[in-house]
């Protein structure tokens, strides 16, 4: 072998590496996970350059093309809202801590799936189709935390689960790595995908639902179910059929386990304070915001009671932060990715494929409904990286045709 090809094959290794201990591991190791990501940056950044054809210029053009024109705006809002920020500093340091780190976890995603390097060495250096490989991964991941949140939960019995093998989950974030993992593994369960695939789902997907009762959070029962009915929908609207049957044996399970939670629902009427705080916050900046990072500053000086360091719903947090100009970016990001993509799908028609597409594009779409009760998506590192890279993937994955056994790319601008 070359030894340009041995030195592709170490990066792409790393690459891939990087992001598969984060998909594993990224519930519960903060620190050992943030120098994870940015070995696979790094690794990423130097494949890069070593791709033939690779010109700066194109790379930076791919951000003016249609496709990024959301994602560009976006950027440029929240520059904006952080350069009139009223405490820039703080609102500065906020931007590279969030926003641009999810910027790079979100082209990590996205190149590991239209990187030529990455999946011409992954098929001829190690035989791996990336797209299977990625299954295997998504279903052990969900299975290590389905059976160790059930290993917990018999085990400590608590009044909510919220570790993993007693590794306590922080921020409370266990209900949220669920919703991310829920959708992909249901959409493994279906014809299509191999024997293994499928059986492994399916023990997967049935301890990944326990573990969401068990957590006892609501806004997940919620944005799980639609994020279900989403995947059925694109798969084989015939699988709606037994939603309702479906639904009904998920709530006797709930009315079981946790039956608290369907009666007692004390703890919206304090987050109704911080929510109206949001408001009043962009009431007073209504363009641009008060700037990243603002409302957990501003929070107490507007809130009548209960004060919380984030709005529990991502889009009000958003409003006050970077106001009706930040929201109306951040929202053009995925009505106008999910408006396009779904237009493209019938090109994963017959593709085994389409199933790993689907959960992705259902994943994303449990934690955009999942953010109308939380403070997530612009917020946090671990839980909120998830998404990002995710996101990333699918719009990687949009440029694919992808047929059985063989990949047919086509890319716009691959820089």
């Amino acid at each position: 072998m070359t030894k340009p090809g041995i030195i592709n094959q170490i990066l792409v290794s790393l690459f891939s590496a990087g992001i598969v201990l984060f998909i594993i591991f990224g519930a519960y190791y903060r620190k050992g996970i943030k120098t994870v990501l940015l070995l696979s940056f790094i690794s990423l950044v130097i494949t890069g350059f070593r791709e033939k054809k690779f010109k700066i210029s194109a790379f930076f053009a791919q951000y003016f093309s249609s496709r990024y024109l959301p994602i560009l705006f976006f950027g440029i809002s929240v520059l904006i809202s952080t350069i009139f920020s009223q405490n820039f500093k703080h609102s500065s340091e906020i931007f590279f801590e969030r926003y641009f780190l999810y910027f790079l976890v979100f082209e990590i995603g996205r190149r590991f799936f239209v990187s030529k390097t990455v999946s011409s060495v992954s098929d001829e250096s190690f035989g791996i189709n990336i797209f299977e490989f990625m299954k295997y991964i998504f279903i052990f991941s969900g299975l290590f935390m389905g059976i160790g949140g059930v290993v917990d939960y018999i085990r400590l019995h608590p009044e909510r689960l919220s570790s993993v093998f007693g590794h306590e989950i922080v921020f409370w974030t266990l209900p949220l790595f669920i919703t991310y993992f829920l959708p992909i593994v249901y959409c493994f369960m279906f014809k299509g995908n191999t024997f293994i695939q499928r059986i492994s789902a399916i023990i997967t997907f049935a301890l990944l639902l326990m573990c969401v009762i068990f957590t006892g959070t609501r806004a997940v029962w919620i944005a799980g179910t639609i994020s279900l009915v989403f995947a059925s929908f694109l798969i084989d609207k015939k699988h709606l059929r037994y939603f309702i049957p479906g639904f009904l044996t998920f709530l006797c399970f709930v009315y079981f386990f946790m039956p608290i939670r369907l009666t007692n629902f004390k703890t919206y009427f304090f987050r109704k304070d911080v929510m109206l705080a949001a408001i009043g916050i962009f009431r007073d900046n209504i363009f641009f915001g008060a700037g990243p990072g603002m409302y957990e500053k501003l929070v107490s000086s507007y809130s009548k009671g209960y004060v919380s360091l984030h709005a529990h719903c991502t889009y009000l947090e958003i409003l006050a932060e970077l106001g009706i100009v930040g929201l109306t970016a951040f929202l053009a990001i995925f009505i106008s990715f999910y408006s396009r993509v779904l237009k493209k799908l019938s090109a994963f028609k017959g593709s085994v494929n389409k199933f790993l597409y689907t959960g992705l594009l259902a994943s994303n779409v449990g934690c955009l409904i999942l953010a109308f009760f939380w403070s997530i998506i612009t917020v946090g590192f671990m839980g909120t990286s998830m998404f990002w890279l995710i996101f990333g993937m699918c719009f990687g994955l949009e440029n694919a045709q992808i047929g059985i056994g063989s990949i047919k790319q086509e890319r716009i601008i691959d820089g």
